[in-house]
């Protein structure tokens, strides 16, 4: 692979920076947003409140939901340890690769047929150009290299797990040293950042959306009518 010129180095860095920039205050967002903050408005228009919330999800759909992202947390926490900025991109993306696949699956069947052992994948080297994330199999049983599974016995806080997520998220966003990025690893963050906006950021938003849609439909119906009653010639 060419070296990239000074112009292409000083614009990914700069880019770079932007997106941890953009992902650390959209996460600070959704979080004062999801703890019903008292001053705080849905695009400056509805306040929308927690409980909204929970009461807007099947139960079932809360639950999956919360689990699903209780172990990319978890998971995602776990790599935090590592400190060579391109094993830990590359570390990113296999991980994606196992959680892409968990939720391709039944996650009910998780227990016997998919298993976390330790990290065995050699991601130390340098050059990304020939990694591509792949899942492990031996026979029947899939491997997860990242991802830790774990049986969870009880329900789960559907708002304090997207709390965590979105602590451990800035903590992985931070960590990025925009220094030792090149053209490869750059690419391979926004690969990443392309599977979280999938899988979390998105689902808030349009989770949100939907609930502050209805909201305003909610309170403008409660205006028309106020306004009707007042119009009433007595």
């Amino acid at each position: 692979m060419a070296d990239d010129s000074s112009f292409e180095i000083k614009n990914r860095k700069r880019n770079l920076e932007m997106l941890v920039e953009k992902r650390t205050n959209t996460l600070d967002y959704l979080k004062r947003l999801y703890s019903g903050e008292q001053n705080l408005h849905y695009l400056n228009i509805v306040r929308v409140q927690p409980q909204q919330v929970i009461q807007a999800i099947k139960p079932a759909t809360l639950q999956k939901r919360a689990m699903a992202w209780c172990i990319l947390g978890y998971s995602l926490a776990s790599t935090l340890k590592i400190e060579n900025t391109p094993t830990y991109v590359k570390t990113l993306i296999q991980l994606m690769e196992e959680y892409d696949y968990l939720l391709d699956h039944d996650m009910s069947s998780f227990g016997p047929n998919f298993k976390s052992r330790e990290v065995s994948v050699n991601l130390d080297r340098e050059d990304v150009e020939e990694f591509k994330p792949k899942i492990h199999k031996v026979g029947n049983t899939v491997y997860f290299e990242f991802l830790q599974i774990f049986n969870i016995p009880c329900d789960l806080d559907y708002l304090e797990i997207i709390f965590a997520l979105s602590d451990v998220l800035k903590l992985v966003f931070g960590k990025l040293d925009v220094d030792k990025v090149n053209r490869l690893h750059y690419e391979l963050i926004l690969r990443f950042d392309s599977r979280m906006k999938h899988h979390f950021y998105s689902v808030l938003e349009k989770e949100m959306y939907e609930i502050g849609k209805k909201t305003v439909a909610e309170q403008t119906a409660d205006v028309n009518t106020l306004f009707k009653t007042w119009l009433v010639v007595k």
